[in-house]
């Protein structure tokens, strides 16, 4: 029986990563939001990287206090000094995989994430309740979603039509 749900698991994580990488390919979109790319000679940096318009980090940009707590955790990392207001774009830059592992604090929804260009893994653990993936295919850049740990039972196929018809 629990085998039998790891093998649901795993068929409806492939399916929906399939379906991520088809909606990509029939929507056309750039791998980086033209709106978050700072105008200067190049677009990039010294260093070679992107350079992005800061992004506030306000309750309406991300209203999942799971998300926002994993959020400022990796911020802290890039940024000792940060205020909390704002993503800068080294922190944007950095901000390329997220697991949202512990069942105390769990993601219940990925608003915001369409925000992190630089975004290329997703995993959700046990205990997070996210029911509502239509925002996948905004995430251009997500090459890696791991979703071992939610109970896909109550999402069901409809999920697929959702990722792959435009609204």
């Amino acid at each position: 029986m629990k085998k039998n749900k790891h093998l649901n698991v795993l068929l409806y994580s492939t399916a929906l990563l399939a379906s991520l990488s088809f909606a990509t390919l029939i929507q056309p979109q750039a791998s980086v939001r033209a709106d978050t790319v700072t105008e200067d000679s190049g677009d990039s940096s010294k260093d070679g990287q992107a350079q992005y318009e800061p992004v506030d980090f306000t309750k309406v940009n991300f209203p999942d206090q799971g998300l926002r707590d994993i959020l400022t955790a990796m911020a802290y990392k890039v940024d000792p000094e940060w205020d909390g207001k704002q993503f800068s774009s080294d922190m944007l830059s950095s901000m390329q995989s997220i697991e949202a592992l512990d069942p105390d604090d769990p993601v219940k929804d990925l608003k915001g994430l369409e925000l992190l260009p630089k975004l290329y893994n997703l995993s959700l653990g046990a205990g997070s309740e996210v029911s509502d993936f239509s925002l996948l295919p905004k995430l251009t850049y997500l090459k890696m979603l791991d979703l071992e740990g939610i109970n896909l039972e109550h999402i069901g196929p409809k999920i697929f039509n959702r990722i792959l018809l435009p609204s």
